[in-house]
């Protein structure tokens, strides 16, 4: 027969405060009048519970590890996961469940690789604008030229004429050229296009120069992150049995010793679990394992099933766990305050290394704008794809004919839980100061921006120069060349014979020395 039980229990400790007893009834905890007040300190989760269960007038129990559970219904929140077996999985054991949510991480990261680019020198205008450009150059230019010729004008050159006037720079012009009326109706018009598209460039460029140098390898997916055997994510991809590839993972994790951090790999920075000792990122790449060792406890007799039930984001969560990525933050420190950490995390990330902040995909949009908007000078990139997207909610074990779990449903339909879930996410991810941080620079201007290719450009045309310049006075360089050789062979020859002399005089005379007392 079908009953109603008087007594709930927990049936996992992932979202509630440890801090809680076994013997404390959720039924009985004192909840504030508004239950959106910013001094409400108790997690979402047991807000929501104390408010069903106070209705149903029945006692629920914190019971994480279910050692006392000998009657009663047990409810649980966590993540569904719909890839473990059914006799091998907790998780279905449930009689009902309320799934409110997907629940799936991603990534924000300011990280990229400069790289060297003139690009910008080209990207205040169109196209079609510079293609106007140079044909009314070229057109101004050869007119003056045929003008030039047909009227014998001596010392002009239309081509520098041009020149200085894109320059913003004088050049002679011959009074005889001056004077006359097709000139100046010509460049009349010339000029008031060069004064117009000169400023409108200069104005377009400038910002470019003063910035950084363009990025590239910007990190779009989870994939991109992987730091060793990214071989395997194309195997699985063309259908590979990875069946031995995973036992070996899983043997080895539960084996081996925490191994050193990767310094080249990222650096993959997470929240605190407020109910655990570790941040997210570790939680998530633990669940992965367990649920792995699941289905190979499960299939251990029938390995050739096995691929059947691991995903993409799988392999790329194990991928992840073997690259020994570190995530703890540069500051970090001990502390129960998680707005201390969060300030650590959010400092290393503004530094734009080899660094992403994890997170829930919930929290992604907020985070973003918030770190946008103080760091309002850094560009930052968000992962497009989204890692062990799973439906999310509560499930309710020997519920029989109680309406808690149509409480619950009701909270979900009037907004109550979504509201008080968005504010538990802004208070766990949201940063400690937010105020916007005016950017400081250590030199007024550096070579490690944009600002260097002008010293390309000017190196480059000096040395363009230099080589015009050997190439016409190449017979009169290697005539000094010759003049010069031969004199210093002279010299040379000169020293040579004088040390020769020198040297023989004196031989003779040591000569001469030694025979005279005889």
């Amino acid at each position: 027969m079908v009953s109603t039980p008087i007594v709930w229990r927990l049936a996992t400790s992932t979202e509630f405060d440890p801090k809680v007893g076994k013997n404390f009834d959720f039924a009985q905890d004192n909840l504030k009048s508004d239950l959106f007040a910013d001094s409400e300190n108790n997690p979402m989760y047991q807000r929501l519970i104390g408010i069903v269960f106070r209705k149903v007038n029945i006692s629920f129990f914190y019971d994480s590890y279910r050692l006392n559970l000998k009657s009663g219904a047990t409810l649980g929140v966590h993540k569904i996961v719909t890839t473990l077996p059914t006799t091998n999985n907790p998780f279905w054991k449930a009689t009902r469940q309320v799934v409110y949510k997907f629940q799936g991480y991603q990534f924000i990261t300011c990280y990229s690789e400069s790289f060297l680019s003139l690009k910008f020198y080209l990207v205040p205008f169109q196209p079609a604008v510079w293609g106007g450009f140079f044909m009314s150059m070229v057109t101004v230019m050869s007119a003056l030229s045929l003008y030039q010729k047909l009227k014998n004008i001596q010392h002009f050159s239309p081509l520098w004429f041009i020149l200085a006037n894109i320059f913003d720079e004088g050049t002679h012009i011959p009074r005889r050229l001056e004077n006359q009326e097709f000139f100046r109706i010509l460049i009349s018009g010339w000029i008031l296009m060069v004064v117009i598209l000169t400023n409108c460039y200069s104005g377009l460029m400038i910002s470019d120069l003063n910035s950084p140098l363009p990025g590239t390898n910007v990190p779009t997916s989870f994939q991109d992150l992987v730091c060793e055997e990214k071989q395997i994510v194309d195997s699985y991809k063309e259908r590979t049995n990875l069946t031995d590839w995973i036992f070996t993972y899983i043997e080895g994790r539960i084996q081996s010793k925490p191994e050193a951090f990767n310094n080249s790999c990222y650096q993959i920075l997470s929240k605190r679990i407020s109910s655990f000792t570790m941040f997210e990122y570790v939680s998530v790449t633990f669940g992965v394992r367990f649920e792995l060792l699941s289905i190979w406890s499960s299939l251990f007799y029938e390995p050739r099933y096995i691929m059947d039930l691991v995903s993409l984001d799988t392999v790329t969560s194990v991928l992840l766990d073997k690259g020994n990525h570190k995530f703890i933050p540069g500051n970090f420190n001990d502390s129960s305050d998680p707005s201390v950490n969060m300030l650590s995390i959010e400092q290393d990330i503004a530094k734009c290394g080899k660094s992403v902040l994890f997170l829930e995909e919930s929290a992604l949009q907020s985070v973003a704008y918030y770190m946008s908007t103080k760091y309002f000078w850094i560009k930052f990139y968000k992962g497009n794809d989204i890692l062990n997207l799973n439906p999310f909610g509560w499930t309710f074990e020997g519920a029989g004919i109680s309406r808690v779990p149509l409480n619950f449903q009701a909270l979900i339909e009037s907004g109550i839980h979504g509201r008080l879930e968005l504010k538990d996410i802004m208070k766990s991810y949201w940063f400690p100061n937010t105020n916007v941080v005016s950017r400081l620079r250590e030199n007024p201007l550096g070579l490690d921006g944009a600002f260097i290719t002008l010293f390309i450009l000017c190196g480059v045309l000096i040395g363009a120069s230099v080589f015009i310049l050997i190439v016409e006075l190449r017979r009169i360089l290697h005539r000094a060349v010759l003049v010069g050789t031969f004199k210093i062979s002279y010299v040379m020859g000169r020293c040579f014979k004088n040390f020769h002399i020198k040297s023989h005089f004196v031989i003779i005379r040591v000569a001469s020395h030694q025979k005279s007392p005889q």
